[in-house]
């Protein structure tokens, strides 16, 4: 189960410039062994020159199993471990605002992918709005932007097989 945080918790670290000094994305596959492949990473955050235990940016990638498809992608910010900001691009599922939103006009709807949460005055976290189809780089500068990131190393997917990484 996801941790929470308060609605103005959220806020509150939203609003704190954030900084993160890793020099590039070191993503590591889950499980080599299932398919399609799972790939996360993890970069800690600084804010007010100090580093936060449980402030930092969670990303998720997925290869698709089904040509034509895209790839699934997550970009989430997380404060005391609870996710707060999150751009999902999930292919063709779907996600529906149940507890998150009231009186926001996705509320009750249901919400296709790609998408982005964001807290409500209800809850920290739970409520998506649609995002238009983007490029994973893409995805990342609005993810920085809403998430409040000041600094963060350029965007990359994780190499696959056959595929040199010299970062």
């Amino acid at each position: 189960k996801a941790n929470r945080i308060s609605v103005d918790e959220a806020l509150n670290a939203i609003a704190l410039d954030k900084f993160c000094d890793a020099p590039f994305i070191d993503w590591v596959e889950s499980n080599s062994k299932r398919t399609p492949r799972q790939f996360t990473a993890r970069l800690p955050l600084k804010a007010e020159g100090e580093f936060n235990e449980g402030w930092y940016i969670q990303l998720s990638y997925k290869q698709t199993r089904y040509a034509g498809d895209r790839d699934k992608l997550c970009m989430g910010l997380m404060i005391d471990h609870a996710r707060t900001i999150a751009i999902d691009d999930n292919g063709v599922s779907r996600h529906i605002n149940t507890n998150a939103g009231l009186g926001l006009p996705y509320y009750q709807k249901q919400v296709g992918h790609p998408h982005c949460h964001r807290p409500t005055e209800d809850a920290c976290y739970g409520y998506a709005e649609p995002i238009d189809t983007a490029t994973p780089e893409e995805y990342w500068t609005m993810f920085l932007s809403r998430a409040n990131i000041k600094k963060a190393p350029p965007f990359h997917l994780p190499r696959l097989q056959g595929e040199l990484n010299y970062d």
